[in-house]
C-alpha cells in the first residue's frame, strides 16, 4: 500500500479550487489487507467556501459524504473573508442588463494572472460559476441586490455576500448538516493511501489534532491526534477545498 504526502496531496489538489470532486476513478483492491475504521462515497479536505458548496451539494444528492476540517473551527480563510466573488451571467447582470460573456471574462481573469492562468481551469471557473452562486443561494446564503465593479473587471460582474465570510460558511454548514452531511473538525489529513495498482482508496487523518502556532512549522513538527484510515468508497471522489 503506498501513500503520498500530505504536501504533495495539496498540490495536486490545487487544481480543484472551485471544490469539484477530483476525477480519481479509483476503486478499492480488495486483494491487499488494508483496514479502514470508516466508510465514505465523497471525502471532502477543508472546509472553506468552495468545499462547504461541494459538499452540501452532493449531501443534497443523498451521496454519504464526509467533510474533515484541521482547525477547530470552520470556514478557514473563507470565514475571515468578505466572500464577494465574480459571477458570469447571473440574475444582477440580467437586471442591469450587463453585457458579459466568456471570452470577455477569461480575458480578465489572464490579465489579472499575468497570463500564467491555466485556461481549462479559467473555463471551469467560469462555467460554473453561477451555478455556484444560485445554488449557495439555496442553502441561504444573502447577497446584496447591487453588484460590485472591482479593479481587473471590464464590467460588474462582483457579488456582494452580506454578512461576510463568517456568516456565508454558518449557513450553509447548517444547510450540510441538515442534509445527511459528516463533519470532522481538528481532524489534519496526513496521507492518501493507494492500493497496489496505484489507485486511490482512502486518506490517513488525525483526530484531536491541535494546532500548535508555537511550533516553526506545525506541518511537519505536530503530533498530536489519534491515527485513523478512512475508505474512499468504489467510484467515489475525492475534493479539497482549496479557499
Amino acid at each position: 500500500m503506498k501513500k503520498i504526502s500530505r504536501r504533495k496531496f495539496i498540490s495536486f489538489a490545487a487544481i480543484s479550487a472551485l471544490g469539484f470532486p477530483l476525477s480519481i476513478n479509483a476503486s478499492q483492491d480488495k486483494k491487499n489487507n488494508e483496514k479502514f475504521d470508516e466508510y465514505y462515497d465523497v471525502i471532502v479536505v477543508g472546509s472553506g467556501i468552495s468545499a462547504h458548496i461541494c459538499a452540501t451539494y452532493l449531501a443534497k444528492n443523498k451521496i454519504n459524504v464526509l467533510m474533515i476540517e484541521k482547525m477547530d473551527r470552520i470556514g478557514g480563510n473563507s470565514a475571515l473573508s468578505q466572500q464577494d466573488f465574480a459571477v458570469m451571467g447571473s440574475d444582477l447582470q440580467k437586471k442591469d442588463n450587463i453585457q458579459d460573456s466568456v471570452e470577455l471574462f477569461l480575458k480578465d481573469l489572464n490579465k489579472a494572472g499575468g497570463g500564467y492562468n491555466h485556461k481549462e481551469q479559467s473555463l471551469r471557473l467560469i462555467k460554473y460559476s453561477n451555478e455556484a452562486y444560485e445554488f449557495a443561494k439555496s442553502c441561504g446564503i444573502k447577497y446584496s441586490d447591487k453588484l460590485k465593479f472591482l479593479g481587473g473587471h471590464s464590467v460588474p460582474r462582483t457579488i456582494q455576500t452580506i454578512g461576510g465570510g463568517g456568516k456565508a460558511i454558518q449557513t450553509i454548514h447548517n444547510t450540510f448538516l441538515k442534509e445527511g452531511g459528516k463533519f470532522k473538525k481538528e481532524t489534519k489529513c496526513d496521507e492518501i493511501i493507494k492500493n497496489d495498482k496505484g489507485e486511490v482508496v482512502g486518506i490517513e487523518v488525525r483526530e484531536n489534532y491541535r494546532f500548535d502556532r508555537n511550533l516553526k512549522n506545525d506541518d511537519r513538527e505536530n503530533k498530536t491526534g489519534i491515527k485513523k484510515k478512512i475508505l474512499r468508497k468504489n467510484g467515489g471522489s475525492f475534493c479539497y477545498g482549496w479557499i
